[in-house]
């Protein structure tokens, strides 16, 4: 909308006669004067007749008149006609100004309208709008103003807007103003872009506010300046921001700070201890086989044993030290102000101690211990990186001791931490130099000793090491993440080798392959089971595939239809390490699988001791009840054997019957029996 005024003036001079002697241009352009016209002549572009008499009139008596005439665009206008009279020596002659009232009728039309709609913004906005003057006087304060600080308009008006605040912001005097203005453009008040508001009640807020000069009034010699304070209340904004910064420095499951928090406080505490001359000291912990939990009974128990865990560690420390989660089952935690290394025992025995009893999660009792490592400033770093590296290392050194210990950094430790490195990287170039390679452990028939199937176990020829069995790598490789690749090799191996022998017309045996929790949790398991089949040629019913009792167990909704379709594919299903997990009977049922795997861990000592008797035989009748096959691994004498087969054993496996054999090995051990 055009705010402008623009009002056209014409003035013209005329003798009592009504002769015309002079005009302005603005006559001309605006009516179509010209030299030779006559008022007549302009009368004549009057629209109503009785118009020129209404002029005439107006001229004698010199007072104002309003008329219609046409314009040179062809318009008829509303124009405003105003004699007045001027007195020469000569003769009497009038001056006549013509305004055009259209103009300024239109220019009042939106001007109202204009202050309508600012007054309609000033009423609605979020924002408190409030004015004051030289002399921080408020001199308008709008409604919003009158929500956030309690104010009626009433009260505020008159008021010294410092009443409004907890700290001065408008003081007297237009000099302090001038300040927050001198680039002539609305100004952020110093000391950052919020101020401190006060309310009625007496109450406090945080409020943005931007000030700026809003107009002037009165002559250079006594000119008034208004300034316009806009207030925003950004409680809500703040109570937002410090919830993510919180969020930002603490774990989201347990509340503990976390590492980037810990860190902070390391920092600072190092530097404390620098002045006071004491020692702190850093532990990390992590929790021991804490990944059973997750796998067997998934993560919502996994996540409140957690929970459990940080509240415990809390209540083993002081209020001025530190507990934080930096991730999965870590923790760290520091401790200060120490003056003597048996505080520091005392802590950690402290913490180790709270692991003996068993947690009570749910339904479920578990038990975990920790390994805890240990580094002091300044003995073993004066910087904040190496201090934790060396408490890491040290944790892992309690792993390597057995876990449920303490250890304290030493430096030798540097020299296994470095070897550990070396091994990873070593791990993760053999399937690249061909280092691995397949063995293969026979498994019989106890009642025909027949050879039926062999299990597939992965060794590796390492260059320096020799030959390493699984468990001096497999964890290792779980862990850096490349046991899907080893698995997924072990198996295609093992499929093109016995399709070999099967050609070469070798009797007939089946080959048992393990798969990882992580290589079985894949969406595309069973696409890659059948890639692998069809490339190698293998039949189906030849393979057997083994999967713990805790991989079974996790991730149901996935687990049970990938076993279907295996099994429909004419793929064995075998649950190894049957009874060392937290299998519910109610879903082992579900699953299509055709035998269970005795762990050897109940297998070792059931010629003498009678609860690893009684945990085989109740898992024997369980799967005879079932109609699933039983195989005991590790069965390495003869008193071992006449017990498994007295219960109703089907199969072994174990030293007693056969080691594990390379290929070549295997094929004269099954030519031999053949």
């Amino acid at each position: 909308m055009d705010m402008s005024l623009h009002i056209t003036i014409a003035v013209i001079v005329v003798e009592r006669s009504l002769k015309i002697v002079c005009f302005t241009p603005q006559a001309e352009q605006f009516i179509g004067m010209d030299k030779g016209c006559s008022f007549p002549h302009f009368l004549l572009k009057l629209k109503h007749k009785e118009s020129e008499k209404q002029i005439v009139e107006a001229i004698e008596d010199m007072r104002p008149v309003a008329i219609q005439t046409q314009t040179v665009d062809g318009h008829w206008y509303l124009i405003g006609v105003e004699p007045h009279m001027v007195r020469d020596i000569c003769t009497d002659r009038a001056v006549i100004t013509i305004s055009d009232i259209d103009n300024i009728r239109q220019f009042e039309s939106n001007l109202s309208e204009t202050i309508s709609r600012v007054n309609a913004i000033l009423d609605n906005t979020f924002d408190a709008i409030v004015t004051c003057d030289d002399s921080a006087i408020i001199r308008s304060f709008n409604p919003a103003a009158e929500r956030i600080f309690g104010h009626s308009a009433e009260e505020a008006l008159g008021m010294d807007i410092n009443t409004l605040l907890e700290e001065p912001f408008l003081l007297k005097g237009e000099e302090v103003i001038s300040e927050h203005l001198s680039t002539g453009k609305a100004r952020i008040i110093p000391g950052g872009f919020e101020i401190t508001g006060r309310r009625k009640d007496g109450s406090s807020f945080p409020s943005d506010v931007v000030i700026s000069e809003l107009w002037q009034i009165g002559d250079k010699s006594g000119e008034e300046h208004l300034y316009i304070c806009v207030f925003r209340d950004i409680s809500e904004r703040k109570h937002l921001e410090e919830a993510i910064i919180y969020q930002a420095h603490h774990d989201a499951l347990t509340g503990l700070p976390n590492r980037v928090l810990f860190k902070d406080h390391l920092a600072s505490e190092m530097s404390q201890s620098q002045r006071n001359r004491k020692k702190l000291a850093v532990l990390f912990l992590d929790l021991d086989r804490f990944k059973n939990i997750n796998d067997t009974l998934g993560h919502a128990i996994g996540d409140q044993f957690l929970k459990e865990v940080a509240y415990h560690l809390r209540d083993c420390v002081r209020e001025s030290d530190t507990v934080a989660r930096i991730g999965g089952d870590e923790f760290n935690i520091l401790l200060t102000d120490l003056a003597h290394a048996d505080d520091i025992i005392t802590i950690a025995q402290k913490i180790t101690g709270v692991f003996k009893e068993s947690y009570r999660v749910r339904e479920h009792e578990l038990f975990v211990t920790c390994s805890v490592g240990i580094s002091v400033y300044p003995d073993d770093a004066v910087d904040v990186e190496i201090l934790l590296r060396n408490a890491d290392i040290a944790m892992y050194h309690a792993k390597e001791q057995g876990g449920n210990n303490y250890q304290f950094y030493s430096p030798s430790m540097n020299i296994r931490t470095v070897e550990r490195i070396r091994f990873e990287n070593s791990l993760r170039q053999a399937l690249e130099r061909d280092e691995l390679t397949v063995f293969y452990q026979p498994q019989f028939t106890i009642e025909t000793h027949q050879l039926v199937c062999a299990e597939a176990l992965v060794r590796w020829r390492h260059s320096e090491l020799g030959l390493l069995e699984p468990k001096r790598f497999i964890s290792l490789a779980e862990e850096i993440g490349i046991l899907p690749l080893i698995d997924e090799w072990v198996l295609r191996v093992a499929c093109v080798q016995f399709k070999q022998w099967r050609e070469a017309g070798l009797p007939h045996l089946c080959v048992a392959v393990n798969l990882s929790a992580k290589q079985f949790q894949k969406a595309d398991l069973v696409e890659r089971v059948a890639q692998i089949l069809e490339d190698t040629g293998l039949d189906p019913q030849s393979l057997n595939l083994e999967i713990t009792e805790s991989t079974a167990m996790k991730n149901l909704e996935l687990t049970i239809p990938n076993m279907a379709k295996l099994a429909e594919m004419g793929v064995g299903i075998c649950i190894d390490d049957f009874g060392t997990g937290y299998s519910s009977l109610n879903y082992l049922k579900k699953l299509p699988i055709h035998k269970l795997k005795i762990d050897q861990s109940f297998v070792k000592d059931i010629a003498t001791d009678l609860d690893d008797r009684t945990i085989v035989k109740a898992v024997t009748n369980l799967a005879q009840n079932m109609k699933l096959r039983v195989i005991a691994e590790g069965v390495e004498t003869g008193e071992q054997l006449e017990f498994l087969k007295s219960i109703g054993c089907h199969e072994i496996q174990g030293y007693l019957v056969s080691k594990p054999l390379p290929a070549e090995e295997l094929e004269d051990f099954v030519l031999s029996k053949g």
